[in-house]
């Protein structure tokens, strides 16, 4: 967060940590932040989690963790969460190694209780063992690439 008090000098804001920290989860290796949400990815943590933190929910003007997400069809070693991507109340999810050929899940935040669900799981039509479909994922208005 940008200090007024110090110019153009960025502090640290919050320390987001994994509620049961493993340094082989990966937790970090992929982030989004989008106003006052913060996604973030650990695709080693079995099929992989994601783990999405909210301004205020930790107190006053400070980050605590609101969700966390899995893949519902996910199977050890899918690396969910390896990709991540915010857009509104959209959240992309990569799983690049989902069935050898990789998958994207989009998840949607119901506007009234705040929950994330599934929308949508999306393979490529022609993929092949090895794509690794979603190992990038991105989202502007309601186009995903």
């Amino acid at each position: 967060m940008r200090d007024p008090a110090v110019g153009s000098a960025f502090l640290p804001r919050a320390r987001l940590v994994a509620p049961t920290p493993s340094e082989s989860a990966g937790f970090g290796e992929a982030l989004a932040v989008l106003g006052d949400v913060i996604a973030i990815g650990a695709p080693n943590a079995g099929a992989g989690e994601v783990y999405l933190y909210g301004r205020h929910a930790g107190g006053t003007d400070e980050f605590g963790q609101t969700a966390k997400l899995l893949a519902s069809t996910g199977a050890p070693g899918d690396r969910f969460g390896g990709a991540v991507a915010l857009e509104a109340d959209l959240l992309a999810v990569g799983a690049r190694s989902a069935d050898g050929k990789g998958r994207v899940y989009l998840f949607a935040r119901n506007s009234v209780s705040g929950n994330w669900s599934v929308l949508k799981e999306i393979e490529a039509v022609d993929g092949t063992v090895g794509d690794e479909f979603g190992a990038s994922v991105a989202l502007v208005g309601d186009l995903l690439a």
